[in-house]
């Protein structure tokens, strides 16, 4: 039987229209425009130290981008890691997955194949899946940042769908060269490095054609059922004058996402206490006093990082909020309480509803086992032990806690039947807990969280 996807080591023919079709410009002694001196120096800025980290998938463009961090990685003495994701969306997804990792280790990196087992998601829930598995992949090696091989070409392809979409200028500053993970609690910490997005996918097959490097060709690439597949082969992304002005469209949407996230993670430094139990203390005439889109974008950030919550909260449920805030009324939204003084905390039904709609799933650890409870609570156990949230059973540790918040605090409940809060001093004799508000209100302000309130994480 025929391979889906064909091992190659020759440059795909060109299409843009009128372009002049002589020779491929790769290939041994052939001059290159991609300029490797630059691709080296904007790596090692976007990740300075530690281990270099990449999503590898064996096409074109992570191939070139393995090449160029395994030469960084050389010249600095620097661990390489590629992660391969093996999607089993076809028969031959593992033996693909193995040659990507075996060409890493050719090179010197340490590769790991990590296997996806819902192939029945929606592209959306694949994306996010594929960003779990990498991200907590990444995070086992101690990096901090991890490379995408993202082109010119994706992020043109992207901004048009975007716009398609009508999805407003927070969408169309997708795709920089350094973001956050978008996936919580897995990415907590991690950055997302982009540094081939002003590369084009042809100057990258003839960087790999010069080397004599293989890389795959995806059919799916070629799949007219996608969207972003049916957009590349329209032609409309090969007209440079829509590219260019797209382009700028992006980076205008992106300095102004810089200025909101900029101006959020201020008003979160002047006008937000962390409270010791997981909270957030908010000054309404603060931030009464900021911008309609830098109340809302902190607030956002505020509901995120006390909820725990993996995702945007839904529509409406920011302004809900901020009515609530500046009415001082109690009022249950997405996932939070806020109550009459401005103070969040997690929604009491974390502990399960009248209804019987069940809450938080407790995090059971064995001895030397670690986790993450509910989004909020980073925990390392010395000995096995169950975290759940307190509900309406008393904890030492909870007398700190106003009475409206103490059923969704998390707590600790020791193999001999004590229960203590996690943030009580005495959680320390089973090990480590931290909670992960500040730490979330960090990661999505990144990176402007440098005030004197983030310093506290």
């Amino acid at each position: 039987m025929r391979r889906a996807r064909k091992l190659r080591r020759r440059v795909p023919e060109r299409r843009r229209r009128g372009a002049p079709q002589g020779p491929p410009r790769g290939g041994p002694g052939r001059l290159l425009s991609l300029d490797l001196p630059a691709l080296l120096a904007r790596c090692r800025a976007l990740c300075p130290q530690g281990p270099l980290v990449l999503a590898l998938s064996g096409g074109g463009d992570s191939t070139a981008l393995l090449h160029i961090l395994a030469d960084l990685a050389r010249a600095e003495a620097r661990p390489l890691h590629a992660l391969v994701v093996d999607h089993r969306l076809r028969a031959d997804s593992a033996a693909e997955a193995e040659t990507a990792a075996h060409a890493a280790r050719s090179l010197g990196a340490a590769a790991r194949v990590l296997a996806w087992t819902d192939p029945h998601a929606t592209q959306a829930q694949a994306r996010l899946a594929r960003h779990r598995l990498l991200a907590e992949a990444a995070r086992g090696t101690g990096a901090r940042t991890l490379f995408l091989g993202h082109t010119r070409e994706d992020r043109i392809e992207t901004l048009a769908m975007r716009l398609a979409r009508a999805g407003g200028g927070r969408g169309l500053a997708a795709m920089g060269e350094l973001d956050p993970s978008p996936v919580w609690p897995q990415g907590r910490g991690l950055r997302l490095a982009r540094p081939l997005l002003h590369t084009t996918r042809e100057d990258l097959r003839d960087f790999l054609e010069a080397r004599g490097a293989d890389w795959v060709e995806d059919p799916s690439n070629a799949d007219p059922r996608y969207e972003r597949v049916r957009l590349r082969t329209s032609g409309l992304g090969e007209d440079p004058r829509f590219a260019t002005r797209l382009l700028r469209l992006g980076d205008a949407a992106r300095g102004f996402e810089s200025r909101v996230i900029e101006a959020a993670a201020g008003l979160l430094d002047r006008a937000a206490s962390r409270l010791a139990w997981g909270g957030l203390a908010l000054d309404a005439d603060a931030w009464a006093a900021s911008a309609p889109v830098v109340q809302s974008r902190a607030m956002e950030f505020a509901l995120l990082s006390v909820s725990g919550a993996p995702g945007l909260p839904g529509p409406g449920r920011v302004e809900a909020a901020l009515a609530a805030l500046a009415r001082s009324q109690r009022r249950t939204v997405a996932g939070v309480l806020i109550d009459e003084g401005g103070r969040l905390g997690r929604d009491p039904a974390a502990a399960g509803r009248a209804d019987g709609t069940p809450g938080a799933a407790p995090l059971v650890l064995a001895p030397g086992e670690a986790g993450v409870f509910d989004g909020r609570l980073d925990a390392a156990a010395q000995d096995g032990l169950v975290v759940a949230v307190a509900g309406s059973r008393p904890a030492d540790g909870l007398e700190a806690v106003p009475a409206a918040f103490r059923p969704g605090v998390p707590v600790i409940e020791t193999a001999s039947g004590e229960r203590l809060a996690a943030f009580a001093p005495g959680a320390a004799r089973y090990g480590t807990f931290t909670l992960l508000t500040g730490a979330r209100l960090l990661h999505l302000a990144f990176p402007f969280g440098a005030g004197t309130w983030f310093d506290e994480v």
